[in-house]
């Protein structure tokens, strides 16, 4: 009613006027009659809306509002207070960023002849949509641990709620955790345990995370250290590492004299192999053992270095000895770190078997089961290397023994001579 009064007055006023400002309006060629007319009022019809975006889109919203020669001053508050924006459309644009999001945003609509036709619009707010910017990953702990998976998310006045379910579960069920972050003591009704989240703001919309298991880890640990190894000029030498983790990767490294350091070594399991020379004799090396978590740790260094292999100097021979005494045969061997084997067979019998006896030397009591006995060894060095000794055979008897020397004789020519 006041803006239409005001309108009123301003025709009469106008129409009283005229003659006064005739020569003036013809000198001022800017000022229309119709702006002037037109200067009533200003309405609002639509009210700008709350809007929600991603982060990086552009968010916009628009007031519309009737009247003549409309002008629009918009304002924003991020929190500090209402600042004037540059914007002067019926819509306001911005592109959305995290630290943008939940700004107010409102519009006072004008003809610009008339301040006093200025309505202000309602307050929309501008807010980005919560966003998942890093998923909760798969985790392992070791038995009696905590094991934590972590996401984290953008938008406003964000809530958390978690969900999980166990290895041999088919339901989900709801966890009491309200953070960013999903805990639980690892042990073996938490082992493969599968959590996700959802995440809500303030305004009531909701995003899910993706999936991530927990599972229970063994604590990465060299059970077994590599050992120094030698072995003959040109034949294969190797030493081993044993250990325990998840996922592990062997990493080798070896230093040869005149080298300026340790250099990474090709070979990718947990033994290292190599083809003995004199270039790589006394060459040293270590392991390092990774876990698919990225946890390392580094072995004791073993010494690789040009042996001799087994040989045989003296094989073992027949031998027989008389019933109830032990009968015996022995053989001679050169090499490092050597291993016997002695394999026997009865008379009559079709199979070997393997004896009890780890010395160079086979005995056993001469008897009737035991007489014929054949036998023959295995002999085996520290770098693998095997030799097999001849077959001998032990016999049960009375050896043969000279009692009573040759004595010289002598005879008559043409007549017999005998001792």
């Amino acid at each position: 009613m006041k803006r239409i009064f005001s309108f009123l007055c301003a025709l009469v006023l106008l129409a009283g006027l005229l003659p006064v400002f005739s020569m003036t309006v013809a000198a001022e060629d800017e000022i229309d009659f119709d702006d002037l007319i037109n200067a009533a009022g200003v309405t609002i019809i639509k009210e700008p809306e709350d809007v929600f975006v991603a982060v990086g889109e552009t968010a916009s919203t628009s007031v519309e509002a009737v009247g003549s020669n409309l002008v629009y001053t918009w304002y924003f508050n991020d929190g500090d207070g209402y600042k004037k924006s540059s914007i002067t459309t019926n819509t306001y644009t911005a592109v959305m960023e995290a630290w943008r999001s939940g700004r107010k945003v409102y519009c006072v609509v004008a003809n610009k002849y008339d301040p006093d036709t200025a309505v202000t619009s309602a307050v929309a707010t501008l807010a980005v949509l919560p966003e998942i910017t890093k998923q909760p990953a798969n985790a392992s702990a070791p038995n009696g641990a905590q094991v934590k998976t972590t996401l984290t998310a953008t938008g406003d006045g964000l809530k958390y709620e978690w969900y999980i379910k166990n290895k041999d579960a088919t339901t989900w069920s709801k966890s009491s955790l309200t953070g960013d972050s999903y805990y639980v003591t690892m042990k073996d009704t938490t082992d493969g345990r599968q959590v996700y989240c959802v995440v809500t703001d303030k305004y009531g919309h909701s995003v899910q995370s993706n999936v991530a298991t927990l599972s229970m880890k063994n604590t990465l640990k060299i059970t077994q250290q590599p050992t120094n190894a030698s072995a003959p000029d040109g034949q294969q030498v190797k030493t081993t590492i044993t250990a325990t983790g998840d996922g592990l990767k062997y990493i080798w490294y070896f230093y040869d004299a005149g080298m300026d350091g340790y250099a990474l070594s090709s070979i990718t399991t947990n033994t290292y192999t190599t083809t003995m020379d004199s270039r790589r004799n006394g060459r040293k090396v270590y392991c390092e053992v990774v876990d698919k978590y990225g946890n390392r740790v580094n072995s004791s260094v073993a010494t690789l270095s040009m042996g001799g292999s087994a040989k045989i100097t003296a094989q073992p021979k027949n031998a027989v000895a008389p019933n109830g005494t032990q009968v015996k045969t022995t053989l001679t061997a050169t090499g490092d770190g050597l291993k016997y084997e002695w394999y026997f067979k009865n008379a009559g019998s079709s199979t070997w078997s393997k004896s009890s006896l780890t010395g160079n030397s086979y005995y056993v009591t001469a008897k009737s089961t035991t007489n014929g006995r054949q036998v023959y060894c295995k002999i085996t060095d520290k770098y693998g290397t095997t030799v097999q000794s001849n077959t001998v055979t032990l016999y049960m008897g009375n050896p043969a023994k000279i009692t009573k020397q040759p004595v010289n004789a002598v005879a008559a020519n043409g007549n017999q001579v005998k001792t």
